[in-house]
């Protein structure tokens, strides 16, 4: 069975312009107004949206290039991460490692461990997946505490305002 990959955006390149990226993925998103608006915000914000998944490697390569063209921050990853063989080399098969891409013999019992890395191939995808969430939830945070500060600050120049205009008053 030939592996197949997803392709996710994960924001734009630098020095590229919001609105020429704008311009760009609505000539090539297909869907409604409404969906198509939410991707391309989402992608504008640096938020990771998969794209396309099930691809097989030339095709993902393919739109890989075409995307990273448009001035698109891209990566590929495999569907399944799993230290699973991928080809056979003179008779006997190999594994590929999905966090570093080492290949080895292929290992009649025991755990997928990569001999160069030491990653665990079924849990590799977990902790991506982890990872990725919580880089999503700080930078929410972020968000929200400078919008919480820039609340404060609102706040405090209108009580010096009230308190300047009943100092005038008096």
């Amino acid at each position: 069975m030939e592996p197949t990959f997803k392709l996710t955006i994960t924001g734009i390149q630098p020095n590229q312009s919001p609105q020429t990226i704008q311009e760009r993925l609505r000539a090539l998103l297909k869907g409604s107004p409404t969906e198509i608006e939410n991707t391309i915000h989402r992608i504008l914000s640096n938020q990771p949206v998969m794209l396309a998944e099930h691809l097989p490697q030339a095709k993902a390569d393919q739109l890989l290039e075409k995307l990273t063209d448009k001035g698109l921050v891209c990566r590929i990853d495999p569907m399944q991460l799993t230290l699973a063989p991928i080809e056979a080399e003179e008779g006997s098969q190999s594994y590929k490692c999905p966090a570093c891409g080492h290949k080895q013999p292929q290992a009649s019992n025991g755990p997928d461990i990569c001999e160069r890395c030491g990653v665990v191939g079924r849990n590799y995808q977990h902790v991506s997946e982890f990872k990725q969430a919580l880089e999503l939830e700080r930078r929410r945070l972020n968000r929200e505490t400078a919008y919480n500060e820039a609340q404060e600050a609102r706040e405090a120049a209108r009580k010096r305002q009230e308190e300047l205009q009943a100092r005038a008053r008096r």
